[in-house]
């Protein structure tokens, strides 16, 4: 076999037909290099899709075993090695690339929902409280599972950046005919970074029945998924002037500025 320093390697094969073996001799090869998935402290209810993302993006190999092939499509292996019996094998490679698609979104279907959804999820937001006054909600579900929620609402009198894309100013009465508010997007965590978020928003757009929506996120700042989805950046609105000198004030008497977003202090 040959296997390259960032290569996804799937092993598959009947039980007792040689696959811990081969993991070993493998393992025995690498050397120090090898880290075994036992020495590894890992989140087992996180989709096996985020583990061929990450390993791609930080350049490093992955190795997998397993009886079944039920694994292929979300690791998207660079080579498969199916182990048979004594000694029958083969070995096929395959272009290095990554998976666009975790395999569990196929299963899934966005549809009208409830506020009681939100509030299902709600506890899983950075801003659980309340979502505004709501226009839509579309729910994210999976057989009976609800794995994910948007609200959309009226829009506010005013946001930060909407002058520059809607000239004039409008009324209240044409704001609340031409333009929705994503006011709340939430995602189980058991669901998390596998697009989803994005799968939500590109989908529900057309559905809200207005030809512009705006949503201000604090997190889009750290993943752009709203652009993912087709929407378009305005502004990023920096902090006071007042509000830096505050915090670089506390920070220099050695207050940790993150105790300001904990309602409960001691």
């Amino acid at each position: 076999m040959k296997i390259g320093p960032k290569d996804v390697v799937y092993v598959t094969g009947d039980s007792g037909s040689g696959k811990s073996v081969l993991l070993r001799a493998i393992k025995k090869d690498l050397g120090d290099e090898a880290v075994d998935l036992s020495e590894v402290r890992i989140e087992t209810d996180k989709p096996s899709f985020n583990l061929q993302k990450l390993a791609r993006q930080q350049g490093k190999a992955v190795i997998a075993a397993t009886t079944h092939g039920d694994l292929f499509e979300d690791l998207s292996p660079s080579v498969h090695v199916h182990k048979r019996f004594g000694e029958e094998i083969t070995v096929n490679y395959y272009p290095d690339k990554p998976v666009k698609e975790c395999s569990l979104t196929q299963e899934m279907v966005i549809e009208g929902g409830y506020l009681s959804d939100w509030r299902r999820l709600s506890g899983f937001h950075y801003r659980s409280h309340h979502a505004g006054a709501s226009r839509e909600v579309y729910r994210l579900r999976r057989g009976v599972k609800l794995c994910g929620v948007i609200v959309y609402c009226y829009p506010p009198p005013g946001c930060a950046g909407r002058r520059l894309v809607l000239l004039g100013r409008l009324s209240m009465k044409g704001l609340n005919l031409g333009l929705s508010t994503i006011s709340r997007i939430v995602i189980h965590p058991k669901y998390r970074s596998i697009g989803l978020g994005v799968k939500l928003i590109r989908e529900t757009l057309p559905r809200v029945g207005t030809p512009c929506v705006e949503m201000i996120a604090v997190m889009a700042k750290y993943n752009p998924f709203a652009e993912k989805a087709g929407m378009r950046k305005v502004i990023e609105q920096q902090p006071s002037e007042d509000a830096k000198r505050v915090a670089d004030a506390l920070s220099g008497f050695g207050f940790d500025l993150k105790l300001l977003a904990v309602k409960n202090t001691f």
